[in-house]
């Protein structure tokens, strides 16, 4: 059997009384844990603040990974075409184009695959709808954060080696196309 008391008072100095006013009533009446509503409500949540937060810690680590793997893939990109780009800078193109070339490359495949994701998660959305509470499965605000996160690291990951890579000497790079 449970008691609720409402009060304006705080839990802890309600208790003592309550305790007392129910030995009164019944001084055979076995008094179980008492505790506030607040305390039982984290309780019973304690399992589940566990899981979010372990499913928060993987979707962070997940993205730490997409991120290194968009930087390496760019990276390996930019080296490849290290030549090439001490060539437009010996020709006269500005270091802004030159990062500008691979940050819009990296964000063109992004935006593909924001649309494929999007797409395949909107599809699966009457299936997600059965797991989720008090939220749209075809929630506006989540999919263009995640839309606007993924297009954040995918701008740092590709500026990083184009910067780098706009740096170069063009007598370097010419170089190594005589070569």
């Amino acid at each position: 059997m449970d008691l609720t008391v409402r009060s304006s008072v705080r839990a802890d100095t309600l208790l003592p009384s309550i305790r007392r006013e129910l030995r009164a009533l019944d001084a055979s009446l076995p008094l179980g844990s008492i505790t506030t509503a607040e305390r039982r409500l984290a309780a019973q949540l304690s399992s589940r603040r566990f899981e979010m937060q372990a499913l928060i810690g993987f979707a962070v680590l997940s993205l730490a990974l997409a991120g290194a793997g968009l930087y390496a893939m760019l990276a390996f990109q930019v080296g490849l075409r290290t030549r090439e780009i001490g060539v437009r800078t010996a020709l006269g193109a500005a270091e802004p184009a030159i990062v500008g070339m691979f940050v819009g490359g990296g964000l063109r495949l992004a935006c593909i695959g924001i649309a494929i994701g999007a797409a395949a998660a909107a599809s699966a959305a009457r299936l997600l709808q059965t797991f989720l509470y008090e939220t749209a499965a075809l929630d506006a605000r989540s999919y263009l954060a995640a839309a606007a996160v993924i297009l954040a690291v995918t701008s740092l990951a590709a500026w990083w080696p184009a910067r780098r890579a706009a740096r170069i000497s063009p007598t370097i790079a010419l170089t190594q196309v005589l070569e």
